[in-house]
C-alpha cells in the first residue's frame, strides 16, 4: 500500500479484504466516482457501475471469462471501455511518447531473466509483487 501512496493516491482500498463498493461510496459520501479502471476482473463490470456516477466510465483491461450483468451501467448511462492487446495494438503504441516523456512510468516489481519466469508468475498470483515483471531474454 505504500506504494500506492507514493503515486500520490488519496485513499487506499485492499478489494481483497474490504468491499471496494462499499467503501468507494463510504469515501465519496454516497457520490461515486467518474472512472473505474478494472485491473481485476472477476464480477467487477457488474459491480463497479454501482459506484460510478451518472454518465460514468468504466475501463476494463482484462479479459472477461464470465457473463457480465450490465444493468447497473444502463441505469447509469455509463460508458464500458474494453482494451484487449491483441486487437487494439494501435492503443499501446499511443502509449510510446507518453512513455518517452516520463508522463506514464511503469511500475516495475520484479527483474528477473526468462528461464525464471514460473517464480515471477508465483509471486505475482500470491499477490506478493507489486508492479510489473520485467523479463530479459539474452541474445
Amino acid at each position: 500500500m505504500a506504494l500506492v501512496e507514493q503515486l500520490g493516491a488519496s485513499a487506499l482500498i485492499d478489494f481483497e479484504r474490504e468491499d471496494y463498493v462499499d467503501s468507494v461510496m463510504r469515501l465519496t459520501e454516497g457520490r461515486g466516482v467518474d472512472v473505474v479502471l478494472d485491473t481485476i476482473g472477476r464480477d467487477t463490470l457488474s459491480r463497479s457501475p454501482r459506484i460510478l456516477r451518472v454518465d460514468g466510465r468504466v475501463v476494463s483491461v482484462v479479459d472477461t471469462a464470465a457473463p457480465q450483468n450490465l444493468i447497473e451501467a444502463w441505469g447509469r448511462n455509463a460508458t464500458d471501455h474494453f482494451v484487449f492487446s491483441r486487437q487494439n495494438r494501435s492503443k499501446f503504441d499511443a502509449l510510446t511518447p507518453l512513455l518517452e516523456r516520463g508522463l506514464v512510468v511503469p511500475q516495475v516489481g520484479m527483474k528477473c531473466p526468462l528461464h525464471e519466469v514460473a517464480r515471477a508468475h508465483v509471486r505475482s498470483e500470491q499477490g506478493r509483487l507489486k508492479g510489473k515483471s520485467v523479463l530479459w531474454v539474452r541474445t
